[in-house]
């Protein structure tokens, strides 16, 4: 944006200092600048007011993978519990004496 925001105080010529840079794809969001002068006392410098519309993009999260429930009523049975038990010990006798390190 240019706007005058310095007055020379002798020649009153007015030239561009302060500035409002945006991207060249974010000036649609510009919407307002105004160049205004002190209220409070005078000065050679002017206030740049910009007014800008935000534009937030959403966040994507990952969608989380519903697994289905552990099939538990097979454990139940005592006869398939025995089983495993027996396969479990020969896999691990087999393979030698397991430690716990």
């Amino acid at each position: 944006m240019y706007k005058a925001t310095w007055i020379h105080p002798r020649s009153k010529q007015r030239h561009s200092i302060y500035l409002v840079i945006s991207l060249r794809g974010d000036i649609r969001d510009l919407e307002v600048t105004k160049v205004m002068c002190e209220a409070e006392c005078w000065t050679d410098h002017h206030l740049v007011n910009s007014v800008l519309t935000m534009h937030t993009i959403p966040t994507h999260h990952k969608k989380k993978i519903i697994r289905p429930p552990f099939n538990v009523s097979k454990l139940m049975n005592i006869s398939r519990e025995m089983q495993f038990a027996q396969d479990l010990g020969e896999r691990l006798t087999s393979h030698g004496h397991m430690t716990g390190k």
